[in-house]
């Protein structure tokens, strides 16, 4: 899986299932070729696509520094790399993550990341997604993973939700007092999954998290690593049952659907399967590892 002197890409060995690629340091897929990010610069507004180069496919944060000159960038575009035409976007230049700041290029480990804020409404969506996602929320296997660096500022920082609360959808977040915690709506009021490590951290942190919604046991609906080690969680009693329906929000990035808890910090990746990806967590954090240098 990690890389040589040839591109391969990080999802080349995985398996199959594959519905959102995000990054916005690097090429994922030898398969796709298109562009990566696309950055709006402060100083005359005008934007410019960024592609990833090299044996290990980065997008170069000198050149996106170099085209944001001495004011600041920001994305309007983080394509999908999955094949499916998914982009996360974000038209308000005053609610877009940023990925330079004063001339100098937001980084994890040398490599691109983006800054969010914990600023209600600032983050990313893709569009017309209520129904895209459901496997999120429906039963179906599913595997998320992603990098972040969290600060210690935010009581909810979300990671990414397609649900508002009121209706079917999941919920990712980081949090100051439960740490990672994880909830799957089912639009009832009662979730079908209600996880939480019980407690808080800040820092450079690789997450894989497996989502089991309808399995019989609670405790059993979902697992969570974290820089490579399993987490023990505080599990919900719910046994309340899946749904199929459409989620009322887009699917998000640092941000909920319903425009709070922004995250605050550096995202870096996210990666979505319909599958249980648990064969190949070990390898996938390896090679994030080797890339964004997380612990």
């Amino acid at each position: 899986l990690l890389m040589g002197d040839s591109f391969a890409g990080a999802l080349y060995s995985l398996g199959p299932g594959l519905e959102a690629a995000w990054s916005v340091g690097r090429r994922l897929r030898a398969a796709y070729s298109g562009p990566i990010i696309r950055v709006r610069r402060s100083s005359d507004n005008a934007e410019q696509d960024f592609s990833g180069s090299g044996a290990n496919g980065a997008v170069s944060a000198a050149a996106v520094a170099a085209f944001c000159g001495a004011g600041d960038g920001f994305l309007t575009t983080i394509y999908g790399q999955s094949g499916l035409s998914r982009n996360l976007t974000q038209t308000s230049t005053t609610l877009q993550p940023r990925v330079v700041a004063s001339g100098v290029a937001e980084t994890m480990n040398g490599y691109l990341s983006a800054r969010f804020f914990a600023v209600s409404g600032l983050g990313m969506s893709v569009a017309s997604s209520t129904a895209t996602y459901n496997f999120l929320h429906n039963g179906t296997s599913s595997t998320l993973y992603f990098v972040c660096n969290a600060n210690d500022t935010a009581a909810f920082k979300t990671i990414t939700r397609n649900s508002t609360g009121s209706g079917p959808g999941i919920m990712w977040f980081i949090t100051t007092t439960e740490g990672a915690y994880l909830q799957v709506d089912n639009g009832t009021g009662t979730p079908s999954v209600l996880h939480n490590t019980g407690t808080g951290f800040s820092g450079a942190q690789l997450f894989t998290n497996l989502i089991d919604a309808d399995n019989a046991t609670a405790g059993s609906r979902s697992t969570i690593w974290r820089n490579g080690t399993q987490l023990t969680l505080t599990p919900s009693i719910n046994t309340a049952a899946v749904s199929s329906s459409n989620s009322p929000g887009n699917f998000t990035l640092g941000i909920q659907a319903g425009g709070g808890n922004g995250f605050d910090g550096l995202i870096s990746e996210l990666v979505v399967w319909s599958t249980d990806q648990s064969a190949n967590r070990a390898l996938w954090e390896a090679n994030a590892k080797a890339f964004w240098g997380t612990p």
